[in-house]
């Protein structure tokens, strides 16, 4: 289905259909990528990992050993604790809703 020269596929030779297609797919597995490499920030964030590589933060872990920008790791660290911050607050959230339907419960069993 798709031709490819020298390891690299030749995006010339697609139509139309299957070169959108194709950029969706890729998108997808960016997301999934992207998904995972935050969720491994933040653990190695969690156990100070970086300083076993003479780091003394996860921005210069990110920068030196991972070799991102100092642009690429700002982004992604803000997105890992973004991350966190929306994990933290959504559990708060569901167990607030939990404890709601709990109590909405045990007053209608009145």
């Amino acid at each position: 289905m798709y031709d490819y020269k020298g390891g690299q596929m030749r995006l010339t030779k697609l139509n139309d259909r299957d070169l959108h297609l194709k950029l969706k797919s890729l998108v997808s597995s960016e997301r999934e990528l992207l998904t995972t490499i935050l969720r491994h920030l933040r653990e190695i964030e969690r156990r100070k990992l970086y300083c076993d590589f003479g780091c003394s933060s996860l921005f210069e872990y990110a920068t030196s050993q991972l070799a991102y920008s100092e642009a690429e790791a700002f982004r992604r660290i803000q997105a890992m604790r973004l991350l966190k911050t929306t994990q933290s607050v959504g559990k708060k959230i569901f167990k607030s809703q939990k404890m709601k339907s709990r109590k909405s419960h045990l007053l209608r069993a009145k």
